[in-house]
């Protein structure tokens, strides 16, 4: 799997969708990557006074996170402002707002429309062929 170039199933048809759906209010950008893989399974829920951290091995997906996959996760849930929380919310800042490197590139520059990626990715999430 590593090293071979992907067509970006199921990423770019779930990155539209997310697009779509939210009317644009869910921002996406792609990891600028070198032909390596970007394999960082970290998400970051603010509430008001409260974060949520999920991060482990786990692809983001309704197959790894519903006990279909056995993965290693961790979820860390505390205060906005606690230590964790604020290094963890430094760190997406950088990657997003490319602070100190090229990190990330905007979302229109992996985005495409293939007649077939939306129908391959419903059959193979139907399916249980795919990874997700």
């Amino acid at each position: 799997m590593f090293g071979r170039k992907k067509k970006g199933i199921t990423n770019r048809p779930v990155a539209a969708e997310l697009q779509e759906k939210s009317a644009g209010k869910i921002a996406i950008r792609w990891y600028n990557t070198h032909g390596e893989q970007f394999f960082t399974k970290l998400i970051m829920i603010q509430y008001q006074n409260t974060a949520v951290i999920l991060d482990g091995s786990a692809n983001l997906t309704l197959r790894n996170l519903g006990d279909f996959k056995l993965e290693a996760d961790m979820e860390i849930t505390g205060p906005k402002d606690s230590t964790i929380a604020r290094e963890v919310a430094a760190y997406i800042r950088r990657m997003w707002n490319n602070e100190g490197g090229s990190y990330t590139v905007a979302f229109e520059q992996y985005y495409y429309r293939s007649f077939l990626e939306k129908p391959v990715y419903r059959f193979q999430g139907w399916s249980g062929m795919g990874n997700f």
